[in-house]
């Protein structure tokens, strides 16, 4: 009978041991303190402001996040400005809504420099490579944008596509490359400023000659391109191959290498939900929601989680650049330069 009862004690122990190993890991909750989870569920929601593209994706994501922890999500979709000027006039009033900020570097890195955003590490950035970090631990990575080429396959031969940024010098694009105006935020600012560090002054001097055409939307410009208005685009985001699936359209890797950003996150100062903030932060860089992100045509930015598109993929592109925080500060001195080479009359 001793025997016995020394076996079920001793199953009972080890049962419940894998159980709760098991649901440690299946729940994430070996991330946090129990007083940053109970924190969490009792504060109950998130108020996430992003890109509508971003609530999208990350859709699915949320409804298991609310699952998992008892958080709900709340999405305020709009432009990386809309959304910034929503949280400075908050902070101003006191009256704090944001838990985190999500967009691109030029919005992010602004809010940093204003004192918005608190520093925060989340404990999934160790999977994350170095070179994407913010040293400060202030803009926490998500995703990346690649920039190359897009070509129009009914209207470019095959072999006949650019190859490299400096074939589209060839006088046969004169005025047959679609463009992103590089005066704003956003991809044609990234790919300008990473082409003038790295191919120089002389080469956009002479690409200005192409009379490239120039538009401010980059998704209107995608749709543009597969409609065969234009036979290249540039700088065109890898992830037009998710979004054009089906259209006569090929996105190419430029020789000299690609331009990039990181799409960031950021939780906001005076937070009303700090310990659910601490959580998501962490949650949107693990599997579940980077894998979300790239079946929507993003570049996640962990290396070890797959993505439906080679597009996609890091692995075996050169990168070109991306911006850095000084030049970033230099906007309107490098706004003034792009207007000078393309838009000089």
């Amino acid at each position: 009978m001793k025997s016995l009862r020394w076996k079920k004690g001793w199953y009972a122990f080890f049962t419940g041991f894998f159980i709760a190993a098991f649901s440690s890991q299946l729940f994430g909750q070996t991330e946090f303190d129990e007083a940053t989870l109970k924190g969490a569920k009792r504060e109950g929601k998130i108020n996430y402001y992003g890109a509508p593209d971003l609530g999208i994706a990350l859709a699915p994501v949320f409804n298991l996040f609310n699952q998992r922890y008892g958080v709900e999500m709340n999405f305020t979709g709009g432009r990386g400005r809309e959304n910034y000027d929503r949280i400075l006039a908050e902070q101003r009033a006191g009256r704090y809504v944001a838990d985190i900020m999500s967009t691109g570097p030029t919005t992010m890195s602004d809010l940093k420099w204003r004192g918005v955003l608190v520093s925060h590490r989340p404990p999934n950035l160790k999977h994350t490579p170095e070179e994407f970090r913010d040293p400060d631990n202030i803009l926490i990575p998500v995703y990346l944008n690649i920039y190359g080429l897009l070509v129009n396959t009914s209207l470019v031969k095959r072999g006949e596509e650019p190859k490299s940024w400096k074939d589209l010098l060839d006088p046969k694009w004169k005025g047959r490359i679609l463009a992103d105006d590089p005066r704003g935020a956003g991809g044609g600012n990234t790919w300008f400023i990473v082409t003038y560090k790295t191919l120089g002054g002389p080469f956009l001097a002479e690409l200005a000659k192409q009379n490239l055409q120039f538009r401010p939307q980059y998704l209107e410009n995608e749709k543009s391109l597969a409609r065969g208005e234009f036979p290249v685009y540039l700088p065109a985001l890898a992830g037009a191959i998710a979004r054009l699936k089906g259209a006569p359209v090929k996105w190419i890797t430029p020789s000299e290498g690609v331009a990039y950003i990181a799409i960031s996150q950021g939780l906001v100062k005076n937070t009303p939900h700090p310990n659910a903030a601490k959580i998501w932060a962490n949650f949107q860089i693990g599997d579940e929601a980077q894998k979300a992100l790239g079946e929507r045509g993003n570049t996640p930015v962990r290396a070890d989680v797959p993505v439906p598109h080679p597009e996609l993929l890091l692995k075996g592109k050169k990168l070109l650049g991306t911006t850095t925080e000084d030049d970033l500060k230099q906007g309107a001195k490098i706004r003034k330069f792009t207007e000078q080479i393309f838009f000089a009359k």
